[in-house]
């Protein structure tokens, strides 16, 4: 009997360690799993996180242009300069990051438009001008990019046969339409030279100049030490004080989430602004040689 009841006692014993393994497997194992979709939880929190900063990213950047257009309305002078509102680069805190603008007049850039102007003067001015900045662009792919009425952005220009390192300077053109006029407000001094060689010896007076004082007429250019009478009877068809194409390029930051777009937009002759054009991935080819240069970012 005592031996019969050992091995009952046992076998219990036996038993209730079988199943106390079993339960600990079990244990492990649903611990494991729960882990596990913790840990997808928490990736998955991780990255609705980051689209909702993303996506906030988006409402101040579209806020923002809007923001801009509505300053280009209500802009009433007869020129710009870098001291107008919409013009200077802003950094706008927000809750959780900032928000930078950036608004360049693209009549301070060489149209490749030009190259095809019915103004002989214009073409030729402005193959002139490219070549000079660019001296490794292809210039016959140019003009027949130029004929095609559906490019879209300054990135087709990439290209045209320039050498990597000299990519940026096709920050100096736009594929907009500017009627070969240049902004003397606003143009950089390598375009100003290029564009303009019959006052090139001034461009640094030009440029002090216009730091001091913004020019409110083409005519006030003839205040610049430099510039002579001939000279400035040769540049009055190719300058201006206005603008009425725009870049705008447009991040914000939201945590650890960066966003950007740009846009191309227009004013037109009654002072009504619109976007032309829309990037929600843009190329900052046109910002290149505006921050070297701090012509407008200051």
């Amino acid at each position: 009997m005592d031996n019969n009841r050992r091995n009952i006692i046992v076998i219990k014993i036996g038993n209730s360690g079988s199943v106390l393994l079993i339960v600990m497997m079990i244990i492990t194992v649903v611990l494991s799993i729960a882990l596990s979709r913790n840990e997808k939880l928490l990736t998955y929190y991780n990255e609705l996180t980051s689209l909702q900063d993303t996506q906030q990213g988006y409402i101040y950047c579209i806020s923002a242009l809007k923001g801009i257009t509505i300053l280009l309305e209500r802009d009433t002078n007869r020129y710009i300069s870098d001291k107008d509102t919409f013009a200077m680069a802003q950094v706008i805190p927000t809750e959780h990051g900032n928000i930078s603008i950036t608004v360049i007049p693209l009549d301070s850039k060489i149209s490749i438009l030009g190259l095809l102007s019915n103004n002989k003067d214009i073409a030729e001015r402005t193959k002139g001008a490219i070549v000079n900045l660019i001296p490794d662009i292809n210039d016959i792919y140019l003009i027949d990019l130029a004929k095609k009425e559906e490019f879209f952005s300054l990135e087709a220009l990439q290209y045209s046969g320039i050498k990597n390192e000299k990519r940026k300077e096709i920050g100096f053109l736009t594929v907009e339409n500017t009627g070969g006029r240049i902004n003397i407000n606003f143009v950089e001094k390598k375009v100003l030279k290029a564009y303009l060689p019959e006052i090139e010896s001034a461009a640094d007076e030009i440029i002090n100049y216009r730091k001091e004082k913004p020019f409110k007429d083409i005519s006030q250019i003839r205040n610049v030490p430099g510039i002579t009478d001939s000279g400035y009877l040769a540049i009055q068809p190719y300058i201006t004080v206005e603008s009425s194409i725009f870049y705008v390029y447009v991040e914000a930051l939201v945590k650890d989430s960066k966003t950007s777009i740009s846009a191309i937009i227009k004013k037109d002759k009654s002072g009504k602004v619109e976007i032309i054009k829309y990037f929600e991935k843009p190329n900052e080819l046109y910002m290149y040689n505006a921050k070297a240069e701090k012509s407008i970012i200051k």
